[in-house]
């Protein structure tokens, strides 16, 4: 039971009622007009802290049957537990409540139930939404970082690591889209083709990824940009955002989520992916170790047939890694979105696509 609630419980209901007006805990109370019938409970009071609580004004349910101003709430277990406060004369605790109605907005009560004189029950109610939200969040970030690290200890390619990485953070976030851009150690100035892409409906993102694997050839070129964000506004896209696959402090990807809403990711979650991220460059630099180790034993004329993602491991010390811009160690992926030419470019494309 709540503090306080106990202060209302003394006297008759007039004196009850005036008891709990300035309680900070929301209290509504009902009264049952007929024992043995949920539909005859009426809304007979309410606190402002009441209305605070369910961020809704409820001025115009007060001495209405619960069946004509909260009709839904009747498919819960509040009107019963109610009557059986009402019958027993004892408190109790209802715990957590989902509801929402045409007059109140969604959110998860934390209810106790107290009895009144006059066949009435109060309802001290607080909301718990964001707290609820916390938890779960926290819950859904701790199950993506567990089911990435499992999957990626057990030393996958980088074709499939990608794969199931960029499937995996949309399902949990429930974003539409995601895309690994791989990086080219030697032209910044582009992504190279790969086929690591997730969709919720890839009719529905066609010409969306035509205008992005368009745009990843050059991402100097404006029309191109312009091309990409028209079609991501067509299919409903509007935000965005980036994560860097870092590996030494060289950048060899970024991870792409685009939203159909603007509601930024929780910071649980972000710092999972980001975290994410992290771990791809992992994948990243045992794949390159491998290739360099075998590299020298490997037939000439069998080089050159790893698919694209595996070519660019070879940074090492062959010609390719000074082509590669190092990141400041402030822009490492723990830290956010990395700074460098592939991602600042994915940056503005970010906030391009959060204009549609």
């Amino acid at each position: 039971m709540r503090l306080g609630v106990s202060a209302v419980r003394e006297g008759d209901l007039n004196r009850s009622l005036q008891a709990f007006r300035n309680l900070p805990v929301g209290v509504a109370v009902w009264q049952l007009h007929e024992l043995d019938d949920l539909r005859s409970l009426r809304l007979i009071g309410f606190n402002r802290a009441a209305e605070r609580e369910l961020r809704a004004p409820v001025k115009f349910a007060v001495g209405k049957p619960i069946s004509e101003c909260f009709p839904k709430l009747l498919e819960t277990d509040v009107p019963e537990f109610c009557r059986r406060t009402v019958l027993t004369g004892k408190p109790g605790t209802l715990g957590e409540v989902a509801y929402q109605d045409d007059h109140i907005p969604p959110g998860i009560f934390w209810m106790d139930c107290f009895p009144l004189p006059e066949r009435c029950a109060g309802i001290a109610l607080e909301n718990v939404t964001e707290r609820r939200q916390l938890i779960e969040n926290q819950k859904r970030a701790l199950q993506l970082l567990h089911r990435v690290t499992v999957f990626l200890s057990g030393a996958p390619t980088v074709v499939g690591a990608t794969q199931f990485c960029v499937d995996e953070i949309c399902t949990q976030i429930g974003w539409p889209v995601g895309r690994f851009f791989l990086a080219d150690a030697m032209r910044p100035s582009r992504f190279l083709p790969n086929q690591v892409w997730h969709f919720s409906d890839a009719h529905r993102f066609r010409a969306f990824r035509k205008a992005t694997e368009l745009y990843e050839m050059d991402l100097s070129n404006k029309l191109a940009l312009e091309y990409r964000t028209m079609q991501g506004q067509k299919a409903g896209l509007k935000r965005s955002v980036g994560f860097s696959v870092v590996e030494n402090d060289f950048l060899r990807g970024v991870l792409e989520f685009s939203s159909e809403d603007l509601t930024p990711l929780d910071e649980h979650i972000f710092r999972a992916i980001s975290n994410i991220g992290f771990q791809l460059g992992h994948v990243f630099a045992g794949e390159r170790l491998a290739r360099e180790q075998s590299h020298t034993r490997e037939p000439m004329v069998l080089r050159g047939r790893h698919d694209p993602l595996s070519s660019i491991l070879l940074s090492g010390k062959s010609p390719q890694s000074a082509a590669v811009a190092p990141l400041q160690a402030r822009n490492r992926p723990d830290l956010g979105v990395a700074s460098s030419p592939h991602s600042q470019r994915l940056c503005r494309n970010s906030r391009t696509l959060r204009q549609f």
